[in-house]
């Protein structure tokens, strides 16, 4: 038997590759009837019949393979009386049989009528047996059904892309500060902005130490430790003499990590090692010869052209997200309860994060969350209108993403985090990711898309608006 299997789905919506499902009525074929109820927004029950005369087809297709391939004691391959295959592997069969059509006769009637379906069906309600049809009920999510919005012709105005001698000076500056080297400094001679090697010891107010750090970096001049308040340190390592020590009285943060001395008193003891100072290179030969470029020109020129480029794209960007947020202005929609009540999650599980790194406690983003609900709403449909829309001007363009655009972006990602493009690939898969990078570049191709049928007009072309006679009486 051949599986039907579901089609590859994008988890950000839970939608597979099939089109939009018609509005609907009662649908028969010579072997299967579907009646299509409507439930709701976004939700349908498809009532599917499956004639007798396919169920014992397939059932007799079944039994003919089992003979075929079965042997057993007293009988010839392929002579074994079916009465004999029906006594003995009947319920089995009829178990595999009623599977493999609920699946294909699903599948098939989901693609003929071009229901763009979101996540997985639920059966329900089967009735099989032999010589009578087959029956069930399938509950279904599907894609918003909505006006396509126009998106061709939109102008829009370009901003210039431009590349000045102080951004080359900029970038030429952070390049050589990867290559800063921390060279010692004679104890004593430190100075503000120069580093401390300290260890660093906290006690609680019994005098008991809770953590301790032999060796840490601090930044001369700043009255800090991590995120501790520490009066007077930055002038105390000013001109602080090897292995000299000092005290501080400190309040804890409520948001720190030992609970044991959060929000009350502690003792901080700071004890001076070294001091370094941060020393960025000049760009000399030896420097230009550690980069592997011949000359400074050439390093200019190569990182003016990358700004060039960078800065193109950022405008391309900005172009793109202005029109979409134009084209999904007026688009209304419903979506399926399920499908928001995902995106909403994910949006409460980012924020969630984001407050964690920055030290909040656990009843702090509860709360938080719990209060800024309607806006998480409101965030999780306009994020779902964009998927949407996107997702149908894709289909109506025709967009496609190739298996070599997945493999060269899988690459790129791969590259970023240092690892091998293999490595990632599985790690996508295994998670089942490939669905929503396959998503995400049609919906960037989509954006491309509107850009390149919208009107943008160089910053050469703008024409000022006169003012009104009215604004030039009030001028005047």
């Amino acid at each position: 038997m051949t599986e039907k299997t579901p089609p590859e789905t994008d988890t950000e919506t839970g939608e597979d590759t099939h089109p939009a499902p018609e509005a609907g009525a009662d649908a028969v074929s010579d072997q299967v009837s579907v009646q299509i109820v409507e439930e709701g927004p976004c939700r349908q029950r498809l009532k599917i019949e499956v004639s007798a005369d396919s169920v014992d087809e397939e059932l007799d297709t079944n039994y003919r393979q089992l003979r075929n391939t079965i042997q057993m004691p007293g009988f010839r391959k392929g002579k074994v009386p079916l009465s004999v295959l029906k006594g003995r592997f009947g319920k089995k069969i009829e178990a595999e049989v009623q599977e493999e059509l609920v699946a294909r006769t699903f599948f098939d009637e989901v693609e003929k009528r071009e229901i763009r379906l979101l996540g997985a069906p639920s059966f329900e309600s089967v009735v099989f047996a032999p010589g009578d049809p087959l029956t069930y009920e399938a509950a279904i999510e599907i894609s918003p059904n909505f006006e396509a919005p126009e998106y061709a012709g939109l102008e829009i105005d370009a901003l210039a892309v431009t590349v000045t001698t102080d951004d080359v000076d900029r970038e030429v500056h952070s390049l050589l500060e990867q290559h800063t080297a921390l060279e010692p400094v004679t104890a004593g001679e430190q100075a503000v902005d120069d580093l401390a090697a300290c260890h660093v010891e906290m006690l609680d107010p019994e005098g008991k130490s809770v953590f301790e750090r032999p060796e840490v970096y601090l930044k001369i001049g700043l009255d800090r430790v991590d995120n501790i308040e520490v009066a007077g340190l930055g002038e105390k390592l000013v001109g602080a003499a090897a292995d000299e020590e000092f005290s501080f009285e400190v309040e804890v943060p409520e948001d720190f990590p030992l609970e044991g001395v959060r929000g009350g008193p502690a003792t901080i003891r700071v004890k001076f090692h070294e001091a370094k100072r941060r020393v960025v290179p000049e760009l000399d030969a030896e420097m230009l010869q550690l980069l592997g470029i011949e000359s400074e020109e050439k390093l200019r020129a190569e990182i003016e052209k990358n700004l060039e480029t960078r800065r193109r794209f950022q405008e391309e960007d900005r172009q793109e997200e202005i029109l979409v947020e134009r084209i999904v202005e007026g688009v209304e929609m419903d979506f399926p309860p399920s499908v928001l009540e995902r995106r909403k999650e994910d949006i409460s599980m980012g924020r969630r994060f984001r407050l964690l790194r920055e030290g909040r406690a656990q009843e702090e983003i509860d709360a938080g969350i719990a209060e800024n609900g309607e806006a998480i709403e409101a965030e999780a449909r306009e994020e779902l209108k964009r998927i949407f829309v996107l997702d149908r001007i894709a289909e109506s363009e025709n967009v496609l993403v190739t298996e070599d655009e997945i493999a060269r972006r899988i690459s790129a990602i791969a590259m970023t985090s240092r690892r091998e493009p293999q490595e990632v690939f599985e790690e996508y898969r295994e998670a089942g990711l490939i669905a929503d990078l396959r998503a995400g570049m049609l919906r960037e191709k989509a954006r491309a898309q509107i850009r390149k049928k919208a009107k943008v007009r160089k910053p050469e072309e703008k024409v000022e608006e006169k003012p009104s006679a009215s604004e030039a009486d009030q001028k005047s």
